[in-house]
């Protein structure tokens, strides 16, 4: 039989703390693992689960829709929270489902990017735990079950996978509800430039502008040129990191002379492209429309017809995106907050010797170039 492209609800188990347990109760754990296998397979086949692959305490099972694998997930951990163990011991397995297109070959092997990330999701689970991906959220939500809600968790990084994944926790009356962060490392999108040097003076500056970035939709930056829009603007966005997982990106529209190549520019730096099924406009209105992004757009002074124009279509198209605007003057968009970047202190209140942040900028740059001075 040829090889075929199905799409199906994955789901990877593993038990937590499987090496302690067989070192506890020795031959005892064949016993144990043998009723573990038969008390998922009895849950998960009750909702149409077929399994595919043991491998030591590991299940890989498949469902023909998001629905049932939800449920086979919730009927496997309740039967496990009444199960009687050997030694009375305490069996808690973390359970991750992903729903995508698998490839079928000749020999039943289910091979495709899908099964990986169904088992990096697992892995990044704990012991009593369903984690789910943004994709099977999104197909859970298209049909109510009973009892059933999502906990969004955040972005997360998933061995393998160069994109941080969005990860969901699945909450029912029956489940535990409290469990730590998952076991891997969060994912904040981002493409802020790396800092060459340090950042000196203007901490009040950064704070304060990280905070109307939190209310304000549309905030623009003015000054003359060289007064530190851009670093303030960088500084005050890699603050919102924590609180911006859906994404800040930095597009620098100083070398851009043409207004043509601005959306180019905007959709290169934030890794969108244009496709037979989408134009780059439509692409980027995509990416923004998810959650609560924060776009910076620098050096706009020369461009502002074509970035107020961006700004104001992207801002009525994207209800939680944030717009950080550097430039000489205000661009001219409705609900625009402008607030305009002045020098470093230069003198002090305190004494003709006391440091000023003019002078410790001063000595920072002079000692980078000769480390005597």
């Amino acid at each position: 039989m040829p090889a075929r492209i199905e799409t199906l609800a994955l789901l990877f188990t593993d038990i937590e703390g499987s090496t302690s347990l067989l070192r506890s109760l020795g031959a005892d754990y064949r016993t144990l693992l043998a009723e573990h296998r038969r008390v998922l397979g009895d849950a998960f086949a009750t909702h149409g689960g077929t399994v595919l692959q043991r491998e030591g305490d590991a299940l890989f099972v498949t469902f023909a829709n998001a629905p049932s694998a939800i449920l086979g997930a919730i009927d496997g951990q309740v039967a496990l929270a009444r199960a009687t163990w050997p030694a009375d011991a305490h069996v808690r397995v973390r359970m991750g489902i992903h729903v995508g297109e698998v490839t079928i070959d000749e020999d039943d092997e289910y091979v495709g990017l899908a099964v990986n990330q169904a088992a990096r999701i697992s892995a990044a689970g704990h012991g009593g735990q369903v984690l789910i991906s943004k994709a099977m959220a999104a197909e859970a939500r298209e049909r109510e079950l009973p009892g059933v809600s999502l906990k969004p968790l955040g972005r997360f990084r998933l061995k393998d996978f160069p994109e941080p994944q969005d990860l969901f926790q699945l909450c029912h009356p029956d489940l535990p509800a409290d469990f730590p962060a998952p076991r891997t490392a969060p994912g904040a999108r981002h493409n802020l430039p790396r800092a060459i040097s340090s950042f000196v003076g203007r901490d009040r500056d950064v704070s304060e502008l990280a905070e109307l970035l939190e209310t304000a939709r549309l905030v623009t930056l003015t000054g003359p040129g060289g007064c530190g829009k851009t670093r303030l603007a960088i500084e005050a966005a890699s603050a919102s990191i924590p609180v911006r997982p859906d994404g800040i990106w930095f597009v620098d529209l100083a070398p851009v002379s043409d207004p043509e190549l601005v959306l180019s520019v905007a959709a290169d730096a934030m890794g969108v492209h244009e496709s037979p099924a989408a134009s780059a406009d439509s692409a980027v209105i995509d990416l923004l429309s998810s959650g609560r992004p924060l776009v910076i757009l620098d050096n706009c002074e020369h461009l502002i017809p074509t970035c107020a124009a961006l700004a104001g279509q992207w801002l009525s198209a994207c209800p939680g995106l944030t717009i950080l605007v550097t430039a000489r003057e205000p661009i001219g968009v409705a609900g625009e907050v402008v607030r305009r970047v002045g020098g470093l202190q230069t003198s002090s209140d305190t004494g003709a010797g006391a440091s000023t942040e003019a002078v410790q900028l001063f000595i920072e740059r002079a000692k980078s170039h000769e480390p005597e001075f």
